[in-house]
């Protein structure tokens, strides 16, 4: 008996459920679940962690080894416990208030309109901090203002498209709220600023050298990443959002909170992972130990066949941990 059907049948006494049930709670077939009780397969990787997180639920011992123990645990906390309650302190979200848009403005926008005078219509347009229509050549105008007169032609066509739309709507788009998402890049760092970890925290590179205890470096990305090259060894091109030494051991980091999957999203997810799995070797400080990390809030931990389980498949040993569980793995380095 393998320790997948040791552990389900563990599971099954405890808890009185029956094959179909825990199939379901597998996310499995019954024919698959079948071959995982006769031994004949192993379960995939989201079934074992649902796995564990059932365990776990019930009071049983964890099925070990098959993922870093700090990304289980990330899982754990993420679909048992209060996790956004927590998250909520690392990034606290602002509420979604519409744009204000400044009565002087607005009102020349008005005044324009009613005129049909496209140049000043355009130009007090491009004054707000939202254009009313998504349009790559608005973008142009916003840079190069000397261009309106350049180019009467859009200029025309993309008033036309403003007068179809009418003040209202125009007024509605103006002000839409800001996008959540670009409210997070900075979050991260203004939680670390406030000594969350329980260490000092250094705005100078030889400060955070010479310093002999555990510490926090508190520089740009664009700093972060020149320290790790020229004193880590770290090789790849990408920022840094977190550069520690704790226990003498430096710990390098990319956060990020992700709120869906696709697109850029994705794109955020593999930049962490690209800095999770960097090697380091040959820099000015020598032979010291160095661990990349992946500091990853956000739906990746909700178990499912997406972009996070393929790579914890060929990446199960990396290390990927929720930001309300960063202290304690720090702290626990060895």
């Amino acid at each position: 008996m393998n320790k997948y059907q040791r552990k389900i049948r563990e599971y099954k006494e405890k808890t009185g459920k029956n094959d179909e049930e825990v199939a379901k709670l597998l996310n499995v077939k019954k024919s698959t679940f079948s071959k995982i009780l006769s031994g004949k397969c192993e379960p995939n990787l989201t079934s074992k962690i649902l796995l564990n997180l059932a365990l776990d639920k019930a009071g049983l011992d964890l099925i070990p080894n098959f993922l870093n123990p700090e990304t289980m645990k990330s899982f754990i906390l993420a679909n048992q416990k209060n996790y956004l309650d927590l998250l909520f302190s690392v990034y606290p979200i602002a509420n979604n208030f519409r744009r204000e848009v400044d009565d002087v403005s607005w009102a020349s926008v008005k005044s324009a309109f009613g005129d049909k005078d496209n140049k000043k219509l355009i130009e007090n347009l491009l004054s707000l901090e939202l254009f009313p229509i998504k349009d790559s050549y608005a973008s142009y105008l916003r840079q190069d203002h000397t261009a309106i007169d350049r180019n009467p032609e859009t200029i025309n066509r993309i008033s036309g498209q403003l007068y179809e739309m009418g003040l209202d709507k125009m007024f509605e788009n103006c002000s839409e709220p800001k996008d959540p998402s670009k409210q997070i890049g900075p979050l991260f760092k203004r939680w670390i600023e406030k000594k969350t970890l329980g260490v000092p925290i250094f705005d100078d590179v030889n400060s955070f050298i010479n310093h002999k205890g555990n510490a926090v470096l508190n520089v740009s990305d664009a700093q972060m990443l020149s320290f790790a090259k020229e004193y880590l060894g770290y090789k790849k091109d990408k920022g840094l959002d977190f550069v520690a030494r704790f226990n003498n051991i430096y710990v390098l980091g990319e956060a990020k909170f992700l709120t869906d999957f696709g697109g850029s999203q994705n794109q955020q997810f593999k930049d962490a992972c690209t800095t999770a799995t960097a090697k380091c070797s040959g820099g000015s400080l020598g032979n010291v130990r160095v661990e990349t990390i992946a500091i990853l809030d956000g739906v990746i931990y909700v178990p499912g066949n997406n972009i996070f389980t393929k790579f914890l498949n060929s990446h199960p040993k990396t290390v990927v941990v929720s930001s309300i569980l960063l202290r304690d793995y720090l702290f626990a380095l060895v």
